[in-house]
């Protein structure tokens, strides 16, 4: 692997993550036909979602500063309002679903990763992706919504959506699309579902980092590791910010268009 090559697998990891496109799915597709070994670069992988995880924790800053405030005085009687009681309901939600889906990660991980060799299952994921995309065309979220609290009750929020991205480990099925979609389809306001989702993929990043880390060897050289690691911390930032404007302005679903002739693509082709 060269520093142009690791810039464009950068570019490309920040493109599909954030994306509801899903990443797992296309890495499948570049396995496939381009007999890509992703277990020779499992160093350089990391590194492409580390950045991907920086780039959450700075367009996310103010709010990660906020949530880190609010732990620190957790205990503080003397401060209340409606939007720190939401910001603790917040921190709750987002452990729950956590622990939901590091459950479903750690037990369901070996046969979602078989379907890696089957195509057409790739295929039906991309159809179920693109069927919760088209679905939120008809969410009643609105762009702003009540931001002092959650559609369901907390707890049935945080595991739905801790599930719902547990079930993203599936190739095809995009993390993002499905969190998304589900917390608008539940009646999230759209700006509050974008931030749930992005701000409970930290720690599933940080986790899947650190289990994989263990049996990762460096094989590349400096140059290539800063040229994948900035590609992808630019590119995940211009397209976080693409799609929380996207979420925004109600047009999330027209994702589908793309990953639903995809899917039936793999299903009649492959």
């Amino acid at each position: 692997m060269n520093v142009f090559e690791a810039l464009i697998l950068g570019i490309l990891q920040g493109f599909t993550e954030f994306l509801p496109i899903s990443s797992s799915g296309h890495l499948v597709l570049a396995e496939t036909y381009l007999n890509f070994q992703p277990s020779r670069f499992l160093f350089f992988d990391i590194l492409l979602h580390a950045a991907s995880l920086t780039a959450v924790c700075v367009f996310y800053r103010k709010r990660l500063v906020e949530l880190i405030h609010v732990l620190f005085t957790w205990f503080s009687p003397e401060i209340s309002s409606p939007d720190r009681d939401y910001d603790k309901q917040l921190i709750g939600a987002i452990l729950i679903s956590t622990a939901v889906t590091g459950a479903i990660g750690l037990g369901l991980k070996d046969q979602f990763e078989g379907v890696r060799d089957h195509l057409k299952i790739v295929g039906f994921a991309f159809l179920l992706t693109g069927g919760l995309l088209t679905a939120t065309r008809w969410a009643a979220s609105t762009a702003q919504g009540n931001p002092s609290h959650f559609p369901l009750p907390m707890w049935w929020f945080a595991v739905i959506l801790g599930a719902a991205q547990g079930l993203a480990i599936l190739p095809g099925v995009s993390r993002s699309g499905a969190t998304i979609s589900i917390a608008l389809l539940l009646g999230m306001a759209r700006v509050l579902a974008v931030e749930y989702s992005f701000l409970m993929c930290i720690p599933a990043i940080i986790g899947a980092c650190l289990l994989e880390f263990r049996d990762a060897e460096i094989t590349v050289g400096w140059d290539v590791a800063l040229a994948g690691f900035l590609g992808s911390l630019l590119a995940s930032v211009i397209f976080l910010w693409l799609l929380v404007w996207i979420v925004r302005k109600g047009h999330f679903h027209q994702f589908a268009y793309y990953v639903i002739p995809l899917g039936l693509y793999l299903i009649v082709f492959t």
